[in-house]
């Protein structure tokens, strides 16, 4: 079974201030530290969603995660297990994904982790493509959570809930450069 990576990269990252996905982690920006993540988990390709000319364009500007998601899976054929990491998420380390994505294609359901919806496992098929395509054209259930419900995406309990924190805004970034 194909597990294909996607980081999400495409927001406007206005709560930062600055574009997230060029922050520095490291001896990387975060794009870099999450594509690595991705690749060093099961994955055996990695897409991002970037609406610049290094990654996959929203074909629906401006809706957020489902716009994004929407991109890969647009390009990507039926049956692949698509693995969907925020560039925010900096402390997620590819033992959580491969955990969830073990799950995802032992018990062929989607999932992620309780309390957290990103990140998370799905299948492409037709139904998730009517869904997204539903969804941003109506501008209506565009959140992440409606999705994974809609699908009956299971809940896990979380691998160290504490490493799956979102760095939005400068105050959130500063917190975690300290506690690094």
């Amino acid at each position: 079974m194909q597990l294909v990576g996607l980081v999400l990269a495409g927001g406007k990252s206005s709560r930062m201030g600055r574009d997230k996905a060029e922050l520095r982690f490291g001896e990387q920006n975060l794009l870099g530290h999450a594509i690595e993540t991705l690749a060093d988990s099961l994955c055996q390709r990695v897409l991002v969603s970037r609406n610049k000319e290094d990654g996959i364009k929203d074909r629906f500007i401006g809706l957020g995660p489902l716009a994004g998601i929407d991109a890969a899976v647009a390009a990507l054929q039926n049956g692949v297990w698509l693995s969907v990491l925020p560039v925010d998420m900096p402390l997620v380390n590819s033992a959580h994904l491969i955990a969830l994505q073990n799950y995802s294609l032992k018990q062929q359901q989607a999932c992620y982790f309780e309390g957290f919806m990103l990140p998370c496992v799905l299948q492409i098929n037709n139904a998730l493509r009517a869904y997204l395509a539903n969804s941003l054209r109506q501008q209506k259930s565009l959140s992440l959570r409606a999705l994974l419900k809609t699908f009956k995406a299971k809940p896990l309990e979380a691998i160290r809930p504490d490493l799956l924190i979102n760095t939005n805004t400068p105050e959130q970034w500063r917190s975690l450069e300290t506690t690094l």
